[in-house]
């Protein structure tokens, strides 16, 4: 039983603090004053912009996300059209490049 639980620790542990690199040029540079419209895959607070690429590149379906730097709030995206942006002095829209 305890050799479960061990493993079982390792394991959450080994998922908590595995990053996965994200490289700047998979994004590109953001899009200031404009936040991207319709539904959003995932809303959550992270502690920067790097946090919420991090979520982004996890997600297949994310192409693009909505980041805000005063409360650190991030909209992942399942579009990166900026047709479907609007005005929004207190975001930024930063997508993912396309391969």
């Amino acid at each position: 039983m305890s050799m479960l639980i061990f493993t079982l620790l390792s394991v959450v542990h080994f998922l908590q603090v595995t990053p996965i690199r994200v490289k700047q040029e998979a994004f590109t540079l953001p899009t200031i004053g404009y936040r991207l419209t319709g539904t959003q895959l995932k809303i959550k607070q992270t502690q920067s912009t790097f946090f919420c690429a991090n979520e982004c590149v996890r997600m297949e379906e994310c192409l693009a996300y909505n980041y805000k730097h005063e409360n650190g709030t991030c909209q992942l995206m399942p579009t990166a059209d900026l047709s479907k942006a609007e005005p929004d002095d207190e975001f930024q829209i930063i997508r993912k490049k396309v391969k």
